[in-house]
C-alpha cells in the first residue's frame, strides 16, 4: 500500500482483502483515501465483501478516533455499504454500554446510510440529556429519506435548542409536502423562529418546497429589502 505505483497498490488491496476481515478492514479504509481512483475503487469493492460486524467495528473506530482524511473517505463511502452495516450499527447505537463516542459515530453512520429503521431510536436521543449525542442524532435524522419522520421533524422544529431546530428544518425540506412547507414558512417568517441565523436557514430551505405561497413570501422579502 505504500508503493509509489498505483497498480501495485491495487494488487495490495486485492491481497489484503483475502486476509482476516478484522485485519483487512482498517487497511482497506486507509486505501479509500488513496490519491488514485483505481485504488479507491478497489478498496470500495473489497470493503463491500467484509462481514458486517468486522466492517462496523472498523468504521466506528475510524470515525471515532481515526485520521481525519481517512475518516472523510470512509464517510463518503458509507452509502454504498448500507446492506452490511445497518444492523450492526443499529445494535451498537442502541447499546448504552457502548462508549459515547462510538454511539455518536454510529448515529452519524446511520444518517449517512439513510437508515429508516433507526429513526425511532434517533428521535429518542434528540430529546435526551446528552446534548452532543442529541446533535449527532438530529443531523442523522435530517439525512434520512423517510416520509414517516415528517411529524418528528415538525415536533423537533419546536425544540428548545436552536441547533435541533435547524436540523429539523433540513429534515422538513428533505421530506417536502404541505405540512413541511407550512412549518418552514412559520420559521422563515419569524412567527415560530426567533433566532436570526436559524430563520435564514429556513428561508433558504424554502427553495426545496416551492409553491405560490412560498414565492409570494420570498418576493415580499425582496420588496422589503
Amino acid at each position: 500500500l505504500d508503493s509509489a505505483d498505483p497498480a501495485t497498490r491495487v494488487r495490495a488491496v486485492e491481497g489484503i482483502s483475502s486476509g482476516p476481515p478484522g485485519d483487512a478492514a482498517p487497511l482497506l479504509m486507509i486505501a479509500l483515501a488513496d490519491s488514485d481512483a483505481r485504488v479507491r475503487d478497489a478498496a470500495g469493492r473489497a470493503l463491500a465483501s467484509i462481514p458486517g460486524e468486522a466492517l462496523m467495528e472498523s468504521v466506528v473506530g475510524v470515525l471515532g478516533w481515526g485520521d481525519p482524511t481517512v475518516a472523510r473517505a470512509v464517510g463518503a463511502a458509507l452509502p454504498t455499504l448500507r446492506n452490511a452495516l445497518e444492523a450492526p450499527l443499529l445494535a451498537r447505537f442502541e447499546s448504552h454500554e457502548s462508549p459515547r463516542v462510538e454511539r455518536m459515530a454510529a448515529a452519524y453512520c446511520l444518517g449517512r446510510i439513510g437508515s429508516a429503521r433507526s429513526g425511532p431510536r434517533l428521535v429518542e436521543e434528540v430529546w435526551g440529556d446528552d446534548l452532543v449525542l442529541a446533535l449527532y442524532c438530529a443531523d442523522a435524522l435530517a439525512s434520512i429519506d423517510d416520509p414517516g419522520l415528517l411529524r418528528e421533524h415538525v415536533r423537533m422544529a419546536s425544540h428548545p435548542r436552536v441547533q435541533m431546530r435547524v436540523a429539523a428544518y433540513r429534515g422538513l425540506a428533505r421530506t417536502g409536502g404541505d405540512e413541511a412547507r407550512r412549518a418552514l414558512l412559520e420559521a422563515a417568517s419569524g412567527r415560530a423562529e426567533r433566532d436570526t441565523s436559524a430563520r435564514k436557514t429556513a428561508i433558504r430551505l424554502l427553495a426545496y418546497v416551492p409553491n405560490d405561497e412560498v414565492v409570494e413570501f420570498l418576493m415580499g422579502l425582496v420588496r422589503a429589502d
